[in-house]
């Protein structure tokens, strides 16, 4: 069709060499790409026309478009020949278009200038095509212009090869007019090479379902070219619509089933492209299919529609319960399973209690119950068995399924513990301890005395037995009693090595004796610590074990520092060692009471000189120290103190004195130096004085 878009400029430079002499009328093509891309009508390219002279009445004949020009001559379209020209510049090849109408009357100027350029077109096509022709995949418009001899959709092809893969040879496919690059050249779905099945032969013919002389695999089963509801690959005449019902009944209609002897009966019409079959004249015909193995409706399915299960008939199907794998069947018009009840390959039997269906009614054991329970319903285990499901046992029978014989038994073996654990009805049954039953008195030996039998921990035991909760038995103390029960007396008790009644040797300033029991319920030796006659003293710093411990001095300090360790001694006293001094306690060894004391008489110099933790303590005013008593410190006995390593007089005790310097202009002297008021700021009064 027109293309307004196209420039003048773009088509000059289009067909470059040559130049356009005006008047040309830009077409773009139209129509799917897959059509254009044949070498048939849409083909894009330049297109030319010339004057046919005397094959305008041979082009007619053919059926060929023609128009007229303004000599009268027809303009023809010559279908198929093209010539094309590479550009020598590898610019797109110009395709020309011999014949085809591209302007239905063009000026005799315009004729005379496409001739000139298109037969230089085709002297330069003739002049390329010399040689031992063109090479296979080479374009062309003629097959003898092709080595292979074969030039088809302006391809040459080699005629035993197979471009498209469809099993069908080239060459075939050029006579059966498929085509060679396209696997289903009708695009009805279904392959070339199955279409033409049998036609790979240089003559065979192809299959031509129709008769119509065109061969199936150029004829497209989904197309309808006349309407008539009849695809053209079984239509024998394609542009023209079958109207007779009867045989548009025996070409499209189904007759199957119940039709299948009345086939001459069936009716077709064709609406606007839709089939309506015709089967009210059938004896017997039904639109809605029956469940009753016969095909009612003709349209060549049985008893479709109609399912058990979900399962269609005739398929294979899992009977109800135990009625095992049979198939599906139609029975007075339901859809069943072949095996189940009252059907031909029947398996019910009668219902067992074993936790299967056995007749096949879709209820299990339904037969059956425990206690006015149905199996299924739930029920109460005897003992610590609880909730469970009336089920079927291995015997037959039904039970809890919690209880002994079900399969969820909660029974276990009997233990003391006051609970039915083996589900029996009864608690703790048979449980004794040492022959004596439940509830019975009962004694232990030793301070455990008289109980009763108990369960404790899942046993029978007696009550006041070790171990037991609230037994009075504890562990055996050296005291001639049986503590722990075990009926004996003060077993295992012994002084390292050495039993109840042996000689112990002395331990420190205590002395040798024999083993006992001491005050606390352990063996010791008579004379230490806890013994009966135990001579341990408490441990003081001297070289001795006093408290018998086997330890000497042990837990002694001086200020936090155990014996034998460093000491950074007091004041002016030095560095030492912690050891035992005077008065059996530990000290510094440079202070006072230590070995080596570095201590001098305290002075007033800022040291400890007397090394007692104090800095000039304890010091007496020497006679020469003189306080001056002026100002407010006249009459005042001041005392002399020691401040900061020097003697110094101290503070009068007057209220308005003031140390250092003084801050009150009041007409005193306030820090008792002689000078009265003195670096203070002065201000003249008003006062007339």
């Amino acid at each position: 069709q027109p293309d307004e878009s196209a420039s003048q400029e773009a088509l000059a430079e289009a067909v470059k060499p040559w130049k356009l002499s005006g008047g040309y009328h830009p077409y773009k093509p139209v129509g799917c790409v897959d059509c254009r891309m044949t070498g048939f009508r849409g083909r894009m390219g330049l297109y030319g026309s010339r004057l046919a002279a005397g094959d305008c009445p041979h082009l007619a004949r053919a059926g060929q478009r023609t128009g007229s020009d303004a000599a009268g001559c027809p303009l023809v379209a010559q279908a198929g020949r093209r010539v094309d020209v590479s550009r020598l510049d590898h610019r797109p090849t110009v395709s020309v278009r011999v014949g085809r109408v591209v302007h239905a009357r063009w000026p005799a100027w315009r004729v005379a200038n496409v001739r000139r350029w298109l037969w230089w077109l085709v002297l330069a096509a003739v002049l390329g095509g010399c040689g031992d022709g063109l090479a296979v995949g080479s374009t062309c418009t003629d097959s003898a212009a092709c080595a292979s001899g074969l030039c088809y959709v302006n391809l040459c092809l080699a005629p035993d090869g197979d471009n498209d893969g469809d099993g069908l040879r080239n060459g075939v496919e050029h006579r059966l007019g498929s085509h060679p690059l396209r696997t289903d050249s009708d695009s009805d779905g279904k392959p070339d090479g199955a279409e033409a099945e049998g036609a790979s032969g240089s003559s065979a013919k192809a299959p031509d379902r129709d008769g119509d002389g065109l061969a199936d695999v150029i004829e497209s089963a989904l197309l309808d070219s006349d309407a008539d509801c009849v695809d053209d690959e079984r239509d024998s005449a394609n542009q023209t619509p079958l109207d007779d019902a009867a045989a548009l009944a025996t070409l499209l209609c189904p007759a199957s089933g119940l039709c299948q002897l009345h086939a001459g009966v069936i009716r077709a019409t064709c609406n606007a492209g839709v089939l309506r079959c015709d089967y009210t004249q059938v004896p017997g015909w039904n639109p809605s299919e029956s469940c009753d193995g016969v095909d009612d409706d003709c349209d060549g399915a049985t008893d479709e529609g109609y399912t058990w299960a979900g399962v269609a008939v005739g398929q294979p199907c899992d009977g109800v319960g135990a009625c095992g794998i049979g198939t599906v069947v139609c029975t007075s018009g339901q859809a069943s399973c072949s095996t189940n009840p009252g059907e031909a390959q029947e398996q019910a039997s009668l219902e067992l209690c074993n936790g299967a269906d056995d007749d096949c009614d879709g209820l299990t054991d339904e037969d059956f119950g425990l206690g006015g329970q149905p199996v299924g319903s739930p029920c109460l285990g005897t003992g610590e068995c609880g909730i469970g499901v009336v089920v079927c046992s291995a015997s037959g029978n039904p039970v809890c399924s919690t209880e002994p014989g079900g399969p969820a038994s909660g029974a276990k073996a009997e233990v003391c513990n006051g609970l039915d654990d083996d589900c029996d009805g009864s608690n703790d049954e048979g449980l004794a301890w040492q022959g004596i039953a439940l509830g019975s008195a009962c004694s232990v030996p030793g301070q455990c005395g008289t109980g009763s039998v108990i369960c404790a921990k899942g046993e029978a035991v007696c009550s006041t037995a070790p171990g037991v909760p609230g037994s009075p038995a504890t562990a055996e103390l050296c005291n001639a009693l049986d503590d722990d029960c075990d009926g004996q007396t003060d077993e295992g008790v012994a002084l390292g090595d050495l039993p109840i009644g042996a000689a112990c040797p002395a331990k420190g300033i205590c002395p040798a004796g024999v083993v006992t029991c001491s005050s606390a319920g352990a063996a010791t030796c008579s004379t230490w610590p806890g013994g009966p006659v135990s001579a341990a003293q408490p441990e003081v710093c001297n070289g001795v074990d006093d408290d018998c411990d086997d330890q000497t001095d042990e837990d002694l300090s001086w200020q936090g520092i155990p014996l034998g360790s460093a000491c950074p001694g007091l004041g002016s006293c030095g560095p030492g060692t912690v050891v035992c001094g005077a008065g059996q306690q530990a000290v510094c060894s440079t202070v006072p009471g230590g070995p080596d004391p570095a201590d001098t008489p305290e002075q007033c110099n800022g040291l400890d000189d007397d090394c007692d933790g104090l800095t000039d303590d304890g010091l007496v005013a020497p006679d020469d120290v003189v306080c001056q008593t002026m100002g407010v410190c006249a009459g005042q006995a001041l005392p002399v103190l020691c401040q900061n390593a020097a003697w110094v007089c101290g503070p009068p005790a007057v209220a308005t004195y003031e140390p250092g310097s003084e801050a009150s202009c009041d007409g005193l002297d306030n820090d008792c130096d002689g000078a009265t008021d003195e670096a203070l700021p002065k201000v003249w009064s008003t006062a007339a004085t």
